[in-house]
């Protein structure tokens, strides 16, 4: 993902999502169907557009990268060594995690 410039993803029905979480983690502009569940849009650089909306909209978001979607969480929440430092925490017994 590192060799990309934009991910696009124009799904038409998408489970998860997972896919995206790991482009915004590459740090990816990723321009995405309006089908793809909203908890994978978790920062500015995700943004959503529908499917119904004309090619040419798609591909002046995709070539203009002042666009920023509206999500602001920050990436961090996904870090897989924070997660696994809450599970050590409470396979060790410290349920104040």
């Amino acid at each position: 993902m590192h060799a990309m410039d934009v991910f696009v993803f124009p799904s038409e029905f998408e489970g998860l999502g997972i896919v995206m979480v790991e482009a915004q983690a590459a740090d990816l502009r990723c321009i995405a169907s309006d089908k793809v569940p909203r908890a994978a849009f978790i920062t500015e650089k995700a943004i959503p557009i529908s499917l119904k909306d004309p090619v040419m909209k798609w591909c002046d978001v995709i070539l203009d990268d002042t666009v920023k979607g509206p999500y602001k969480r920050p990436i961090d929440d996904f870090d897989i060594r924070k997660e696994i430092k809450k599970l050590e925490k409470l396979y060790e017994g410290n349920y104040d995690v």
